[in-house]
C-alpha cells in the first residue's frame, strides 16, 4: 500500500486536484485518505498513514479543553497510525490538551514561523521523534 495522507474530506473536496498535483511531483508516491468522524480504517490503511493534517474543520467546536467529536477521532487515528511521522495543524495556538501532549511525547518540531514563508501558521509534530544527533567528536581540524 503507498503511503497516505490523512485528510479531511472536506479539503480534499475543494483542494483535491490541486493536492494530487502536487503529491504527483513528490518523489514518491502518496495518496489522499479522506478523513471523515465516521472513519473506519483496515489494518493496512492505518499502517499506511505517514502524514495527517489536522484541518479547521475537524478542529470546529473543540472547546479549550475538550476536542470536538470529529477531532477525538482523528486525535485517535493519528495515536494508532503506526508509521505517522508528520502532523501539521492550522492553528498557532499551544493550548489544547492535545497539542501539549504531543509536545510532551514528541517535541514541538516546528513553531508558527515554520510555515509564514508559505502564508501558513501553526505547529507540526514529528511522530516519532526523531532519533537524538549522533555524539560530538569535538572540534575538527577541517579548514574553512
Amino acid at each position: 500500500m503507498k503511503p497516505a495522507l490523512l485528510i479531511s474530506h472536506k479539503v480534499v473536496a475543494e483542494f483535491g486536484a490541486r493536492l494530487n498535483e502536487i503529491l504527483s511531483a513528490a518523489p514518491r508516491p502518496i495518496e489522499l485518505l479522506p478523513f471523515t468522524p465516521s472513519l473506519q480504517l483496515a489494518p493496512a490503511q492505518l499502517e499506511s498513514i505517514e502524514a495527517a493534517y489536522y484541518s479547521r474543520d475537524i478542529w470546529e467546536g473543540t472547546a479549550k479543553s475538550a476536542l470536538s467529536p470529529a477531532g477525538r477521532v482523528f486525535w485517535d487515528v493519528a495515536e494508532r497510525a503506526p508509521n505517522l511521522k508528520w502532523i501539521p495543524v492550522f492553528s498557532s495556538g499551544t493550548d489544547q490538551p492535545q497539542y501539549q501532549q504531543a509536545m510532551q511525547q514528541y517535541g514541538q518540531q516546528y513553531g508558527p514561523q515554520y510555515g509564514q514563508q508559505y502564508g501558513q501558521t501553526g505547529y507540526g509534530y514529528n511522530y516519532p521523534p526523531p532519533p537524538p544527533p549522533p555524539p560530538s567528536s569535538g572540534p575538527t581540524d577541517e579548514p574553512k
